[in-house]
């Protein structure tokens, strides 16, 4: 008698972000980690509805399965929605935080 497999793809998953506020011209540093799910996985990082594009300031590093963003120096206008999004042959999956930037007192 023959037995037939279905293999069924694997959503990655993501654990939860984390990050502390951060006041401006500060360093932040977000981790998006832990990923499973079926190989091959892509991993991307958006700000506000558009993929995050890497600048001499802002930097993506992965280690191990774990998305870093840096951003040197933040400014006013990097605070916003942070997603970070992770797909494969089953779909996609998605963590969001927003991002808040602590102004300069001037005074």
């Amino acid at each position: 008698m023959l037995k037939s497999c279905v293999l069924v793809p694997v959503l990655p998953t993501i654990l939860p972000m984390k990050y502390d506020p951060v006041d401006e011209g500060n360093r932040l540093h977000m981790t998006c980690g832990s990923m499973s799910g079926d190989q091959p996985i892509n991993t991307y990082w958006v700000k506000d509805g558009k993929k995050l594009v890497t600048t001499s300031r802002i930097k993506v590093i992965e280690v191990g399965g774990v998305h870093m963003l840096y951003i040197n120096s933040v400014l006013a206008k990097d605070a916003g929605t942070y997603v970070c999004a992770a797909n494969n042959s089953a779909g996609e999956v998605r963590e969001t935080v927003y991002l808040f930037v602590y102004g300069k007192i001037i005074g």
